[in-house]
């Protein structure tokens, strides 16, 4: 039998079960295709393989330039960190500051 109709077919059903379509919004089967249980299962199994082979050609994709922007984004994420304990430091250092202003005023204003 043809696969198209039936992914086609099974294309809601599989929405359903990840949670992106409610059982109303399944679309209709196309006239002529019926599934059964079992064919429903089968299609979903051909998905998994599917996916499964999708997923070891991305593992052998890495290319340089995917390394590479890896490498930037992690440099990106430590100079945010770096960026979020200075503007720390700074800050206590602000307050550090105004703590000695404050004492440094009642000083020099006699009562």
């Amino acid at each position: 039998p043809e696969l198209r109709p039936r992914v086609v077919a099974c294309g809601g059903i599989v929405g359903v079960e990840l949670g992106f379509l409610s059982p109303k919004d399944v679309p209709p089967l196309p006239s002529g295709v019926s599934l059964s249980e079992t064919e429903i299962d089968a299609v979903v199994a051909e998905l998994r393989t599917v996916v499964r082979q999708f997923k070891q050609v991305d593992a052998f994709d890495e290319t340089e330039e995917a390394k590479e922007e890896l490498h930037i984004g992690e440099s990106v994420a430590d100079a945010n960190e770096d960026l979020i304990r200075a503007r720390s430091k700074l800050g206590h250092a602000d307050t550090l500051l105004e703590k000695l202003r404050i004492s440094f005023d009642d000083d020099e204003d006699p009562v």
